[in-house]
């Protein structure tokens, strides 16, 4: 895909392959995932479960444990060093 990028970069884009980095590809928004990290959906699963387990008992509690986790979450990746995190 980089080298389409470059070619493509170079010839529509005017930009130098030494700028069709994995950062501009993903930022520009040429590829992406739907994940913050790859594997991020299957690893938060068991976590969102339980969560989503309190709707029906108390939603009022859902909507708070579902907000502290999220914003605990983001920190966490933000910490971590994930760009996606930080937009």
């Amino acid at each position: 895909m980089r080298r389409l990028l470059s070619f493509v970069g170079g010839s529509k884009l005017n930009l130098s392959p030494e700028e069709i980095t994995p950062e501009f590809i993903f930022d520009e928004g040429y590829a992406s995932w739907k994940e913050t990290y790859p594997g991020e959906l299957e690893e938060i699963k068991a976590e969102k479960e339980r969560i989503i387990s309190l709707l029906e008992e108390d939603p009022l509690l859902y909507f708070q444990e579902i907000r502290t986790w999220a914003q605990r979450r983001v920190e966490r990746l933000k910490a971590q060093g994930w760009r996606k995190a930080r937009l």
